[in-house]
């Protein structure tokens, strides 16, 4: 957790002063979506209230928020930016998922019906550029996605329908596989060693 304010919040405040005091032209900084992770009536718009659901999500809301305090207390030209679930290629945080919907061994954990907001890398990287340019862009947050967005259910089919592969029926149900979770975690620690 400390590592997160360290990098996240300290390191941010570090790179605006060093803005300011060098002049940078334009600042761009990368959030998160999870920083309103708690949404009523998704998706998400820019003008949903805070929500972070995590202590990286405190630490990347915490930043997010002193930027935007640089801005106008300080002047400081910057934007942020609140990626969606980036995806493109060479990343590997996902094939996890894949192989195991390609096995069949993926069971889905609550309804499915939460929604899943998907970025790709190079449209991610055009809106950072915008962003960068575009004088009416500062002081602004903008969440950059994809063109739609999908239940976990529908992002499961598709995955499955590439593999042609039928997905196991059994759902999860979200508290006990929580407290189960939590549970090995809390076992695992003593060990230095991540659950699976």
């Amino acid at each position: 957790a400390k590592a997160y304010w360290d990098v996240n919040f300290k390191g941010t405040r570090n790179i605006i002063n060093a803005c300011l005091k060098y002049e940078v032209s334009r600042f761009v900084y990368c959030s998160t979506i999870g920083v309103v992770s708690s949404v009523k009536n998704p998706p998400a718009d820019e003008t949903a209230p805070y929500s972070p659901g995590d202590v990286y999500q405190e630490s990347k809301c915490a930043a997010e928020k002193e930027v935007l305090r640089y801005v106008r207390d300080k002047k400081l030209p910057a934007s942020v930016v609140r990626p969606c679930a980036i995806y493109g290629p060479g990343d590997l945080r996902l094939l996890k998922m894949f192989r195991m919907i390609a096995h069949k061994k993926l069971y889905m954990i609550g309804s499915g019906n939460a929604l899943y907001h998907m970025v790709y890398i190079k449209d991610l990287v055009s809106g950072f550029i915008l962003a960068s340019e575009k004088k009416e862009a500062i002081g602004e947050v903008f969440i950059i996605g994809g063109e739609r967005y999908t239940t976990l259910n529908e992002l499961f089919q598709i995955i499955a329908d590439e593999f042609d592969v039928k997905l196991p029926k059994i759902h999860l149900p979200l508290i006990p596989v929580e407290i189960l979770s939590a549970i090995i975690e809390y076992i695992y620690k003593p060990f230095g060693k991540k659950p699976l």
